[in-house]
């Protein structure tokens, strides 16, 4: 969603630096806040740990930054760490049984 409502054209760079740091900040004006896809995040890691089988998840590259962390708290090891990653990549992560 826009950072702000206004008729003035403004650079592409700039609204999604702004969407995103909105978002940081938990401002209500995003769709959903950091804190809120932080559990969805946990939420999802949850479900996997419980499930306790191999798994293929797709997700957006901007939200698999927030779900690699929350899985490497599980105790998950990841296969390469990237600042940005690519679309059709696949990244490994693995969990010990215990």
């Amino acid at each position: 969603r826009s950072a702000f409502d206004t008729e003035l054209k403004l650079p592409l760079w700039f609204w999604n630096m702004a969407g995103r740091l909105q978002w940081l900040f938990d401002s209500d004006r995003q769709l959903e806040t950091k804190h809120r896809t932080v559990e969805r995040a946990e939420q999802i890691v949850q479900e996997l740990i419980n499930e306790g089988e191999d798994c293929a998840l797709v997700t957006h590259g901007f939200f698999m930054h927030t779900l690699i962390a929350e899985m490497k708290q599980h105790g998950f090891r990841l296969d390469k760490t990237r600042l940005k990653y690519q679309n059709g990549e696949a990244i490994v992560l693995k969990r010990d049984r215990v």
